[in-house]
């Protein structure tokens, strides 16, 4: 930016923020703390639902609630929407 060269900055500004998309997806898939908050009751989500038990079924359904609601947040909501 000191220099003036605004496309580069720019350029590697969105660069940087892709990366950072990719090591939060990489995180989530390769996590085995979304599995652990369902088995131990540690997400609000899991502590709503009082009525469902453990089942597989119910497992998958949370894990993709879980990638879909990082998804929408990162992806497609406005930057103020996440950061609220």
């Amino acid at each position: 930016m000191k220099i003036q060269l605004h496309d580069v900055a720019k350029a590697y500004i969105i660069y940087r923020k892709q990366h950072e998309q990719l090591r939060n997806s990489n995180e989530l898939f390769s996590n085995h703390k979304i599995i652990d908050d369902y088995i131990d009751i540690n997400d609000w989500r899991v502590k709503e639902s009082a009525n469902s038990s453990y089942l597989l079924q119910v497992l998958n359904q949370y894990i993709t609630t879980t990638i879909c609601s990082q998804y929408w947040l990162e992806r497609i909501y406005p930057s103020e929407v996440t950061q609220a």
